[in-house]
């Protein structure tokens, strides 16, 4: 029997049509520094992946949003058919260089570290030895209190579909969307940086941390859905809810012990609730 040959091909670098959309926005923009970056700037990209841009420049909305116009029109000239989906950050020059100096894991700290910048910027170093105090918000505290945030408001949405009887797809990314917030907390209060992906088990790895949940169910069904899941299985959703619920209760402990606060109080957030 004839052995099947087919080769599947898989990125080998940044997608050039990306690169050459952050390229032609920047010279459209020659006042902001446009960078590309997330997957899209790394090996990692899908078809079905977005573009990760970011803008360095203060910017009103109006403008914000003619430039979101702008962009889309300009990947539109590079991709056949419709292009991927633009996700565009806002930063100032100010916030770009503290995250860069004072944090590890916001947005402008990632960009710089593995973005593909397009114009011309001098990045800082080092921290002045006379520098005033940074703008709390682009601190690692608050990178800590976001995912934090991040993690409740989904923890409730996804109780908030099974008190609804709703047990579908939606109530499994509810619960991969609490743990990856959750996860990504945990390694923001061990002083680590944390990967930009969807990836339970590899957060979970970079954490220390063995977790009750099917993490591989719910990164097939609810983080990868849009790469091609396997057909839906039967999931008793109560026991996947209290999972979640133990998995949590044991982040937020082990982040209480690494940072002295306690995540279940914070942003006036429910309490964990089992089934």
């Amino acid at each position: 029997m004839a052995r099947d040959r087919t080769v599947i091909l898989r990125p080998i670098g940044p997608d050039p049509q990306a690169v050459r959309t952050a390229y032609a926005l920047q010279r459209a923009r020659p006042s902001s520094t446009v960078i590309l970056f997330g997957s899209r700037a790394r090996t990692d990209w899908r078809p079905s992946s977005d573009i990760d841009l970011m803008l360095i420049e203060d910017a009103p909305d109006l403008v914000r949003r003619a430039c979101r116009d702008q962009a889309y029109r300009m990947a539109c000239a590079e991709y056949v058919g419709e292009p991927p989906a633009l996700d565009i950050k806002f930063i100032t020059p100010t916030d770009y260089r503290e995250q860069i100096l004072y944090s590890r894991n916001r947005i402008g700290a990632v960009a710089h570290r593995e973005g593909i910048t397009m114009g011309d910027l001098e990045s800082p170093t080092e921290r002045p030895a006379t520098e005033g105090k940074p703008n709390p918000e682009n601190s690692e505290r608050a990178e800590l209190e976001e995912r934090l945030g991040d993690a409740h408001v989904y923890y409730e949405a996804m109780q908030g579909l099974l008190h609804r009887g709703i047990c579908t797809k939606a109530t499994l990314i509810q619960a991969h969307q609490t743990l990856e917030h959750g996860l990504k907390a945990l390694t923001v209060a061990y002083g680590r940086e944390y990967p930009r992906h969807h990836d339970l088990n590899q957060l979970a790895d970079k954490c220390d941390i063995a977790l009750k949940s099917d993490l591989q169910l719910l990164a097939e069904y609810a983080g990868g859905a849009r790469y091609g899941a396997p057909p839906f299985p039967s999931i008793d959703f109560r026991v996947m809810a209290n999972e979640v619920t133990d998995d949590m209760e044991a982040i937020f402990q082990r982040i209480a012990e690494l940072t002295g606060t306690n995540p279940w109080e914070m942003n006036n957030a429910s309490s964990p609730q089992h089934w």
